[in-house]
């Protein structure tokens, strides 16, 4: 019997099949680089193809992502590291940087623009029964008029000046020290609703109300030059 001596077809040996470990690495790397206009991206959220634990998050204010696990078995992947906050005059976020607080003598609407934490309102009695012009920042030192205070609450800048008309209950409020006949222009901090009235010890600056709009929702009185509730008949 001849043989077959015809060659036989060869099979193609099938190439080794590796895990795409590397490419996988890879997207992960490309993917945690994206820059992102408000921060970084999230850590390295995706175990390792092998169980390598996730990488720690990273920080939200624009740090990078954490390196995924390693291929079989790996520690977790390394936390992103914190992006710097934000910068400028107006703080983290951006708003406008906070007003300082007021001397006494300054205008006001709120206590908490002032440095004494008191604002005497138009509407208000406290003054002499009255209220200064437009608010004005002030504190109160009837005690240390009484004897009952060592020393004097006010700042540097202001005295102690009883505003009541009876010298045998006095009331007094801090008010703003001034140069009586002085032309500065930032004397009384420029305010028009002040007078410097020459005092004993100095120039005060003294609420003076000019017409009923330096007192709303009050009413000026001409003769004092302070203001009074709504509906008072002059």
């Amino acid at each position: 019997m001849l043989r077959d001596h015809a060659p036989k077809p060869r099979s193609r040996s099938s190439a080794p099949s590796y895990p795409r470990i590397g490419a996988a690495l890879l997207a992960l790397s490309l993917a945690a680089c994206g820059d992102d206009p408000i921060g970084g991206d999230p850590g390295g959220d995706v175990a390792g193809p092998f169980g390598g634990s996730a990488g720690a998050a990273g920080s939200q204010t624009g740090g990078s992502a954490g390196v995924a696990g390693s291929q079989s078995g790996g520690s977790a992947g390394v936390a992103g590291a914190a992006g710097q906050a934000g910068g400028g005059e107006g703080g983290m976020l951006g708003g406008a940087a906070p007003a300082p607080w007021r001397e006494d003598g300054e205008n006001c609407t709120y206590s908490d623009e002032c440095l004494s934490w008191n604002c005497l309102l138009p509407q208000g009695t406290d003054f002499a029964g009255a209220g200064p012009a437009n608010g004005m920042c002030s504190r109160d030192c009837t005690e240390y008029l009484l004897g009952n205070l060592a020393d004097s609450p006010c700042s540097p800048s202001s005295t102690c000046v009883s505003v009541s008309s009876d010298p045998a209950k006095p009331q007094g409020w801090c008010l703003a020290r001034c140069s009586p006949g002085s032309s500065d222009s930032a004397k009384c901090f420029g305010r028009l609703d002040l007078a410097c009235v020459p005092q004993s010890s100095g120039g005060v600056c003294m609420p003076v109300c000019a017409s009923d709009t330096d007192c709303s929702p009050g009413v000026c009185d001409p003769a004092s030059g302070l203001c009074l509730p709504s509906g008072t008949v002059l």
